[in-house]
């Protein structure tokens, strides 16, 4: 049973009742006034977004940028949990989310490296032209992503995303400006957490990312991976990632054998992606997995290839996911593959796996970027 979205206002409990509440109750709320899972798009929703009440999460602020028509930046910015929240460690468990017109994809990362401080990302500040210097995510692990719009998600009850003491979350904003005038930017997120007595299944990322990406001009293309678990887990969270050319993204189960011929999950819109949450995990035992689809057209007289820009394209899985319910605590790793040349190809060197073009996911906790 999946949790069904509907655009409903807002529901402003006050402050006082809403510290009364239990926390399973209030995600419920969350959930059901913000549209759980999905998003306004393109709807110029409203950012009045109302900060978590204390005990229960906090507000990160975007500082501000202008992108000139025509511009193609990215906005990179580290941000410390407040002080009532260091010094231990905490679960994210939901993400109320306002990103303006002009959102190309959005992701929060967060990280421990020792090296890194809270502030801009870049030396010379916060934005710079997109594809200078590599990809600003690549120094935190991903925790949520998005596209324009409004967005919410929220994790079943007793599930939640570890953020370790002592780190920083970082948001890399990929902006696209594509009208005639310069466009203000600056997105706004409510971070929910919980404290580690009322998690039981830590969750963590479970990424595939399919860089054999190739669009001939004015052409149609249709391209697919598969990647498998290494071990059972349960899948409580399914989202998509791609470029502008995309016409529609599918995921499938994979038997260890089969795909089956009926996706479990479609997202048609490129710039605000279905977040899927499922109210019961999808299960996966062993050398199952996911294969996943994107299809693509070409409109214009370049060839087009994996990466960013206007001749830049992605085709990705991004997905939350949890040991079984009978290992309860334990604090999985992130997962990721990467696909190239149409095989699944392991993270942690260059050989393609089997014949078959199939590959187990990966522990990614000592790989350098974002999954």
């Amino acid at each position: 049973m999946f949790c069904l979205s509907a655009q409903v206002p807002f529901v402003r409990a006050s402050w006082y009742l809403t510290c009364l509440m239990p926390r399973s109750f209030l995600l419920f709320v969350l959930c059901f006034s913000l549209a759980c899972g999905s998003t306004d798009g393109g709807a110029a929703p409203s950012d009045d977004l109302e900060p978590p009440p204390e005990a229960l999460g906090f507000q990160i602020n975007e500082s501000e940028f202008v992108v000139e028509s025509g511009g193609d930046v990215q906005y990179c910015e580290r941000f410390a949990p407040p002080e009532r929240f260091s010094g231990r460690d905490i679960y994210l468990v939901g993400v109320e989310a306002f990103l303006p017109e002009g959102t190309h994809h959005f992701f929060m990362g967060y990280t421990t490296k020792a090296d890194l401080d809270a502030g801009p990302c870049f030396p010379e500040g916060t934005v710079r032209p997109t594809g200078q210097g590599g990809h600003p995510g690549n120094d935190a692990k991903f925790v949520f992503g998005s596209g324009q719009g409004r967005y919410t998600t929220t994790m079943p009850e007793g599930y939640g995303t570890l953020i370790s003491a002592g780190g920083f979350f970082q948001a890399s904003h990929h902006v696209l400006n594509l009208g005639a005038a310069p466009i203000s930017m600056g997105g706004k997120l409510n971070i929910w957490v919980a404290d580690e007595d009322e998690i039981h299944h830590p969750v963590r990322t479970l990424a595939c990312d399919n860089r054999g990406v190739d669009i001939p001009p004015n052409s149609s293309v249709i391209a697919t991976a598969t990647c498998t678990a290494p071990f059972d887990l349960d899948v409580i969270k399914v989202s998509s990632h791609a470029h502008q050319h995309l016409t529609l993204f599918e995921a499938r189960r994979y038997d260890g054998e089969n795909t089956e011929e009926e996706p479990f999950y479609t997202s048609r819109d490129w710039d605000s992606p279905y977040i899927m949450e499922l109210d019961e995990p999808m299960h996966f035992k062993a050398g199952e997995g996911i294969t996943y689809t994107c299809h693509f057209t070409n409109p214009t007289d370049e060839m087009i290839t994996y990466g960013a820009g206007e001749y830049g394209e992605m085709c990705a899985t991004i997905n939350s996911y949890a040991y079984p319910a009978d290992r309860p605590n334990e604090v999985p790793p992130p997962l990721g593959t990467i696909a190239r040349d149409g095989s699944i190809c392991n993270l942690l060197g260059p050989d393609c796996c089997g014949d078959k073009g199939l590959c187990e996911l990966t522990d990614t906790t000592n790989v350098p970027g974002a999954f």
